[in-house]
């Protein structure tokens, strides 16, 4: 038996193939948009950077760091992360 990534339901595995991390195609779609809101929202802090106080410019920094610390361990989803 699985868990579901992101629902944490309960799932078989399948007979071949990789093994999933998510168990249906709607799970699938709500992992895969979450993602995206949140490089979007890393992007939209970048061009905000300039115009940060030091604390918000220092939180920024750790959630990038979070961020490419999750990208060293999964790999670039896209051409511009890295």
């Amino acid at each position: 038996m699985l868990t579901c990534d992101y629902c944490g339901e309960q799932f078989e595995r399948p007979a071949r193939g990789p093994v999933p991390r998510l168990c249906s195609p709607p799970c699938r779609r709500a992992w895969s948009n979450r993602q995206q809101r949140r490089r979007t929202r890393a992007d939209r802090l970048a061009k905000e950077l300039p115009q940060m106080t030091g604390a918000q410019r220092r939180h920024f920094e750790q959630v990038e760091q979070l961020l490419r610390m999750a990208l060293a361990v999964k790999g670039p989803r896209r051409k511009g992360d890295a």
